[in-house]
Formats: C-alpha cells, structure tokens, sequence
C-alpha cells in the first residue's frame, strides 16, 4: 500500500490550550471553520426537558429548563426569550403531539404560556412568530365518523375519527393574555369524487385549490401537518404535510369567516390552497413517478420566489431548493388538469458519497445569514452546515439524551425536531450575557475546537514525516511540548496527542484516502500536512 505526505497549509500564528492526552472526538463540534456562520446554536432534543444555546466550539451560552415535556420545536424571539412547545395529556396520539406553548426569558422564568388542548383540539407539532408578536400554531381537530361521511369519506372510517389540521393565530398580550384572533380549517376545503349528492363533490384534478378527503383513508392524522412558516411581504402561510408529501400555500390576509370559504382575502381564493408542490398524485394530475417530496420537513421560505426544506426520502435524505412559479403581486402560475411548476429542484444536496444522512421522521434546514445551508438531521442528533460549494464547514452531534453524555461516548436517544443557528451579532442578543459556559459534553478535549484556515509564513523546522507501517512518524528539531491532530478533508477531529520532538499517529483503523495532520508549537505557530494513506 502506497502512502505519501504532502506540505498542504502553512503556518498559523493563533494560539491554543492543547490536551496533553489522546482522546476520540465523539460528539459536540467535530468541524469547525472560518466559513461557518459565527453563530449561536438552538436545539432541544426530545428525551430532555431543557433547550440549549450552543456557540460554534458546542460551549454552552444558555440553557432554559422546562418541567414540562418537549413536544417538538423551539424558537428565540427577537427579545432572545425561548419559545418552547411541551405536551398536554389527550386522546390525540403520535408524533408532534402537544397541547402547550411557553415563553421563557433569557434568566429561565416562565413568563408566559398557552393551551390549546381537549378532547376535540390539540396544539402539534409546529409554529411560527409572527412579526407582530403573536403565534401560528397547527392544530388537530377531531371529527367523527359522521361527519366524515357527510364530506363523502368512503371506506372504513379509523375508530378514533378524522383529524383534519386547523391553524390558528394566537395573540400575545401580558403573562397571561392570550386569545385566537384567526383560523384556517382544513376541513372547509375539502373535495370528492365519489359521492355527486355531497356539497364539495367535484372533479379532483380541476380542483388542485382543495383537499381531497379520499386519499390516504386508512389514517386518523391524514393530512399531519408538521412544519409552518410566514412570509409577511406576502401575507401567506407555507405549510407541509407528511402524508400528502405536499407543501401548500395559504392567503393569510383572510377574516376568519372568509378562511373558512373561497372567496376574499387579498388573493380572492378565500382559505382554498394558493398553491401546493411535491405529489401531484395527491390532486390526481400525476403519476407516483412525479412525487418529489418524500414525508418531508419544515419547508420555509428563503425569499419570495423560494423554499427550503428538508427531503426526508426513503434510505437517505436531501435538503432541497424549490424555484416558485410566482409573479410579482404572489400569484402562482397555473395550468388547468396539469401539475403545478416547477418539475424539479433548483438545486438539492444529499451527501453524495461522502456524507450520507437520513432521517426518516423529523429534522430541519435554514438558510443562514452569511447564505451557508444548516442542515439538522433530527434521527442523528446531528446538525451540519454547508457552504455554497457544498462542503462541509461545521459539523456537530448533540452531546445530549437521556442525560448528558462524556467526550468519547456514542450519544444515543440524542433525536430532536430541528434546529436554529443565530448570528453572534444579532442584535436579539445586544442585552443579554452571551459568555461561555464551557463545552456543553462532560469531559470535554481542551482545544479540539480549531479553525481550519492558512497563511503562508513558514513551517517548523526540519520537519520530516515517514510511515513505518500503519505507523504515521513525526520528527522535528525544534523540541518542547508540540501538539499533533489528524483531521478528514471536512475537518473532523479523529485524534489529538502530544509529543516532544518526535511524535506518531497509529492509523490502522483508519480507510485509505485522504487526510490533514496538523503540528502547533510550543510557540503556537502550526503546520498543516495532506497526508495519504
């Protein structure tokens, strides 16, 4: 087996505080660089009661803790208090159930909290700050076998009802003002085409602005709205549903009572989808073979023409991009009995080769402000983000489950919805105190946190490298405490040790291909080398 070694980057004149020990890097921030956003983290994983605010290097900013349990998503106002959604005991079941919304500030008091939970209602999975203050939430509502019938369900009706999704505005007055200024009712925008003496009996495929109630009978939750989103130049709402495998726009600009019909608003059509994407089969102006969207997640808005979101897919996942048919007053291009445009993606990112993800419920993506792509894979308890030549330039695995995990461990039950990045510089966090807490895993490895960068002013000197074996050897005759770490081409952490004027890497448990050894001096100059195994 053939193994060379080439000078690659140059020296770096940053210091650092090195351990003096060999250890794996396991979770927390296994990449960081310069191109990465300088940003704040959020996440809040399923099998904790806490939310945590992490820096770029995974050290803690802030934590806010809840007795409630988490029901799926978690915001930052632009005040920097937490928005958190937790659960209410109901008979509505399954993932993304909730019932509550609670508001924390930056010091961890409760401050606020609503509840939309019974019986007949239940709060899930998503919502979306307004720019006004107040809350788009998604909403279960039960309906019964009778009613079902009534719309022209055909088929066994599930034991427990139908669901069909609400969305309602809450507004925000004080701690404990609180009151739905707005809703949508899926189930006013319903169609058949099977039973012609029911009201919303029609052809499907002519009809794309409504829901066909027919399709995927077998389930109680069969729209399973999971994600919401808001464009307030547009006054529309972006949602998506699992089961349909759809995103679909709504007119917000609606009174409630023009919502719950086809006509007003802003954009004529009253509560009736504006449009939809992603499974043409859904409104019967398509085959299987022009599905697009696979069970997909928090679909948003990155300006007015395109949406974001992420591809769950079936084995492995994408995030991707959708160029909109929109024209400059927020109407969508549409030909009758024809599926909506586009046919394809303007652009998507599944890993290729090299960083294959899948997560086959949950997870997110956004855009961030420096235009980089956050993407959270929510069943991997991992969040990435990816420059404009989709390359990785941070990479982190949330440190905790059931408890916090130890540098070394293999994090399990880490899941969580999605997640948020913030610029450092946001002016959300002006006034509060965003010092470091220290690395949010327990035994943490002191220095793994490097940016990988360059600048040309010389190396260390003498610096020689040979391979005895699976055995990568460095000397140098400059002696003191020098460090060493061997990196993957994305800047991953494998190994981190310390030696004198002569140190070694056992690479045997590694794959052949390529990887970065980076020197650092007792002085803090450094040297990075491409090494080939």
């Amino acid at each position: 087996m053939k193994k060379c070694i080439k000078i690659y980057i140059i020296i770096f004149l940053q210091s650092f505080f090195l351990s003096t020990y060999a250890q794996e890097i396991t979770l927390g921030t296994l990449t960081n660089t310069e191109e990465a956003l300088s940003s704040y983290t959020l996440f809040a994983p399923f099998n904790s009661f806490n939310a945590y605010l992490v820096n770029n290097c995974g050290e803690l900013i802030n934590e806010w803790g809840s007795d409630q349990r988490l029901a799926a998503s978690v915001y930052l106002t632009d005040d920097a208090e937490l928005v958190r959604t937790y659960k209410i005991s109901s008979s509505f079941f399954g993932g993304g159930a909730g019932g509550g919304i609670e508001i924390f500030n930056w010091e961890g008091d409760r401050i606020w909290h609503f509840e939309y939970a019974s019986d007949e209602y239940l709060l899930h999975h998503d919502i979306e700050i307004l720019p006004n203050g107040n809350i788009l939430a998604i909403a279960w509502v039960l309906k019964s076998a009778e009613e079902a019938v009534s719309k022209g369900k055909v088929g066994n009706v599930p034991p427990n009802g139908l669901w069909p999704d609400r969305i309602i505005e809450i507004q925000r007055g004080g701690s404990n003002d609180k009151e739905v200024v707005w809703s949508w009712d899926a189930w006013d925008h319903l169609i058949q085409d099977v039973d012609p003496s029911k009201e919303n009996y029609g052809e499907v495929a002519l009809n794309p602005e409504r829901i066909n109630i027919n399709i995927y009978s077998n389930e109680a939750d069969w729209i399973h709205l999971n994600s919401i989103d808001y464009h307030p130049e547009l006054d529309q709402i972006l949602v998506g549903s699992r089961h349909f495998s759809e995103i679909w726009v709504i007119d917000h600009s609606t009174t409630t009572e023009e919502a719950a019909s086809s006509q007003g608003g802003m954009y004529g059509k009253g509560g009736d989808l504006l449009y939809r994407w992603g499974n043409p089969f859904a409104y019967k102006s398509g085959f299987q073979n022009d599905q697009r969207l696979f069970g997909q997640h928090d679909a948003e808005w990155i300006s007015e023409n395109r949406i974001l979101l992420f591809n769950n897919g079936d084995q492995r996942s994408s995030v991707d991009i959708l160029n909109l048919p929109i024209d400059e007053n927020g109407f969508y291009d549409y030909q009758e009995g024809q599926p909506y445009l586009p046919d394809e993606f303007s652009w998507s990112y599944d890993g290729g080769v090299d960083n294959v993800f899948f997560s086959a419920s949950v997870s997110g993506t956004a855009q961030l402000d420096n235009g980089n792509i956050l993407v959270a894979s929510g069943e991997e308890g991992r969040i990435f983000e990816l420059n404009d030549q989709d390359e990785i330039v941070w990479d982190y695995i949330i440190p905790v489950g059931p408890q916090v995990f130890a540098q070394g461990d293999d994090p399990f039950l880490n899941q969580f919805f999605k997640s948020e990045k913030y610029a450092v510089n946001d002016i959300r966090f002006n006034s509060v105190d965003v010092s470091s807490q220290g690395p949010l895993e327990l035994n943490p490895v002191e220095g793994s946190c490097e940016l990988i960068s360059s600048t040309d002013d010389g190396i260390l000197d003498n610096l020689q490298l040979e391979w005895l074996s699976d055995l990568l050897i460095i000397r140098t005759a400059e002696s003191g405490n020098h460090h060493l770490r061997l990196f993957t081409p994305a800047g991953q952490l494998l190994k981190l040790e310390e030696f004198n004027s002569m140190g070694q890497i056992d690479m045997s448990n590694l794959p052949q291909g390529l990887y970065l050894v980076s020197i650092t001096s007792k002085e803090g100059k450094k040297v990075v080398l491409k090494v080939f195994k």
